[in-house]
């Protein structure tokens, strides 16, 4: 499943500088695949397990280029 996913995201969307995903990954290792590819800023979603939701809160702000991004 992640050797699919990373030849999608290597296709159309690498390098970056950020990861932004908003929950739902359902799997706990798509949030780690994320992490080793670029900073990921990450919610947990409805779906997700426990184990994502002990690590990512339900809403994340941030800032980029001086602007205030909530998740």
């Amino acid at each position: 499943m992640l050797e699919k996913l990373y030849l999608i995201i290597e296709k159309f969307a690498l390098p970056v500088d950020m990861i932004v995903h908003a929950g739902d990954a359902v799997n706990y290792a798509v949030y780690k695949f994320l992490e080793d590819l670029a900073p990921l800023k990450a919610v947990c979603g409805n779906v997700d397990d426990d184990r994502i939701r002990a690590e990512y809160s339900l809403i994340e702000t941030f800032t980029v280029n001086n602007k205030l991004i909530a998740l």
